[in-house]
């Protein structure tokens, strides 16, 4: 998260960086905190916002592997538009970019390519999965990524402030069911400074969506009777009423803590929290 002032310069990153993707937009969803910012800017969902948007510095990818050639080279795409790959001591590398002008060091602002982990869903130790998703292109392999790439939705980026896109440059977003699903599934291999900022995208994402709970139900529906495992819909499911059992549980003191610790926001106090999400867990059939 950063301070409001920055978030300029990384919605101008994130214009440039859809200009890079080309046509690779129709295969590569965005990942991670920008996601709830994005669907602000949804039909139906930025008037029933209740809160301003978390800043982030987080220009994260999903991928499928391999990733199918579109003309050019992704790779030599985003060099043309002036990223260049950040240097890791890892090999393989990691699957990211940045800004040139950050030279060799890892900036403030850059470009993560992820993808499903295949096989085993679960990580396994400390050692990272990186295969090589088109010539050049890294991408890190981690668990349940797979629900992002999952029936995504369709927008107009070239209305986010600051982006400089063409009118209908169409970005993939995940469906929000299944950014809350993966985001709560993450969460036991997520390190401890980044399970607060976590809790409060998925906050976020589902008071956005308050007024269409319904469709987050019909699209829970359709990833229980996709292919994916049952046990992960069990697992979220047990995991959302732990974390939202009461105001004073973990999930809202560290969405509140998320809060606080935002220069941009409004305190937000854990009650609250609290019975957003009751309310969100009953409207899905997971809470009585």
């Amino acid at each position: 998260m950063s301070k409001q002032g920055d978030m300029r310069e990384t919605l101008q990153e994130f214009g440039k960086c859809v200009r890079a993707l080309g046509a690779y937009r129709q295969q590569t969803v965005l990942t991670g905190g920008l996601v709830p910012y994005m669907y602000r800017y949804l039909p139906g969902v930025k008037d029933s916002a209740t809160l301003p948007p978390l800043q982030t510095f987080d220009l994260d990818w999903t991928l499928p592997n391999p990733l199918e050639r579109k003309g050019e080279l992704l790779h030599d795409r985003l060099i043309n538009f002036d990223f260049v790959p950040v240097l890791e001591r890892t090999q393989p590398h990691l699957g990211r970019y940045q800004p040139a002008r950050y030279d060799k060091t890892l900036g403030p602002i850059h470009i993560e390519f992820l993808t499903p982990r295949k096989g085993s869903s679960e990580v396994h130790g400390r050692k990272m999965t990186v295969p090589t998703v088109q010539q050049e292109l890294n991408a890190q392999a981690l668990p349940y990524l797979g629900l992002l790439l999952y029936s995504p939705l369709t927008f107009d980026a070239s209305v986010v402030p600051h982006s400089g896109l063409d009118k209908k440059t169409s970005v993939l977003l995940p469906g929000p069911m299944a950014f809350v699903l993966q985001k709560t599934l993450a969460r036991k291999n997520r390190p401890t400074n980044k399970k607060s900022s976590d809790q409060a995208h998925i906050y976020d994402a589902v008071a956005l969506w308050h007024n269409q709970w319904s469709a987050l139900s019909a699209e829970l529906q359709a990833l229980e009777g996709a292919t994916f495992p049952k046990i992960w819909f069990k697992r979220v499911r047990n995991e959302l009423v732990r974390l939202y059992s009461s105001p004073h549980a973990d999930g809202p003191v560290e969405v509140a803590s998320a809060y606080r610790d935002s220069a941009t926001t409004p305190r937000l106090h854990e009650k609250t929290v609290h019975r957003a999400m009751q309310r969100f867990l009953r409207a899905i059939r997971w809470q009585i």
